[in-house]
């Protein structure tokens, strides 16, 4: 039994050293994994393994993590919702199948250390914590990336209208809204600007503008960006002036804000009744009625 948990115990250990390393490592093979993605060149992932043997011969720990990588067959639509995610927080440096194995590590990582932490006790209730463990350890990977996808898109829509306005004076100068984009972002960095040089830079490759600009309303999800974005597409295709689009977006934009502003202000009246009575009204109720309650105890005693 002792010889089995230390197994289990090392190869947890070995497991967390991988997560580690991957958390670490940008893989050497971006530039060419990048290609892949925006369609000018094709390669599998057979292909990458050879350029990665090529460029960075594996030893160590990391000819552990890849044998170890070839034995795990993860899932389509696992490694669909990881890659959606590390694109969305603008981390191409990682591979979704480094998150899909870093999910393995901290599903049997947890309950492992949490055993072994408790002294390798083994009871109803622990096993119950065992097993909350394992669902938390599951669920981390996936709570990581979207709380960080989360806080990108939070900074982009407080970026936007900023970005519009200079948006649209610089699409004054410009005949193509692609140019003006470029231009404004360079003007004006931040995570929205990431996003808008990621779009220049694909339809410069060659990718269609409307494809560009509905993958990136449907990969945000958000929705001040996907109306600027619809707007964008429906306004070329109807031969609208790109000036008058982005005016109107601008407006609309501080419109909705407001609106988003007074329904919170609303909300905040009936969200601050819980603390005020609990942390307010009751403790003054004790403090008032308290010696009234105990003199009036004491009459009814005597």
């Amino acid at each position: 039994m002792i010889y089995a948990i230390s197994l289990l115990l090392s190869f947890s250990v070995l497991l967390l050293g991988y997560a580690l390393y991957v958390w670490m490592t940008a893989p050497s093979v971006t530039y060419e994994r990048w290609n892949r993605e925006v369609g000018i060149a094709s390669y599998t992932p057979e292909d990458l393994d050879v350029l990665t043997r090529q460029k960075t011969p594996p030893r160590g720990l990391r000819r552990i993590t890849l044998e170890l990588r070839r034995l795990i067959r993860f899932r389509e639509e696992d490694l669909f919702t990881f890659r959606r995610l590390l694109e969305k927080i603008d981390a191409r440096q990682y591979q979704a199948e480094d998150w899909a194995a870093f999910r393995y590590v901290t599903v049997m990582g947890l309950p492992l250390f949490l055993w072994f932490f408790t002294g390798f006790s083994l009871n109803p209730l622990m096993i119950l914590v065992l097993g909350i463990a394992a669902w938390l350890g599951w669920r981390l990977p996936l709570i990581l990336l979207q709380r960080r996808a989360k806080t990108r898109v939070l900074r982009m829509e407080r970026d936007l209208m900023d970005f519009l306005d200079l948006l649209n004076i610089t699409a004054q100068s410009y005949a193509n809204i692609v140019p003006a984009m470029e231009f404004a972002a360079q003007k004006r960095p931040g995570e929205l600007s990431k996003v808008m040089m990621d779009m220049v830079r694909r339809i410069q490759l060659g990718q269609p503008l409307e494809d560009v600009f509905l993958h990136a309303a449907e990969l945000y999800e958000s929705e001040d960006l996907s109306a600027f974005l619809g707007a964008v597409v429906q306004g070329i295709r109807l031969g609208t002036p790109i000036t008058d689009i982005l005016r109107h977006q601008s407006e609309s934009l501080r419109v909705r804000r407001l609106h988003r502003v007074e329904e919170a202000a609303g909300k905040t009246s009936v969200k601050i009744i819980i603390p005020l009575v609990f942390a307010v009204f009751l403790p003054m109720l004790l403090l008032v009625g308290y010696p009234i309650l105990s003199q009036f105890g004491k009459l009814l005693g005597s």
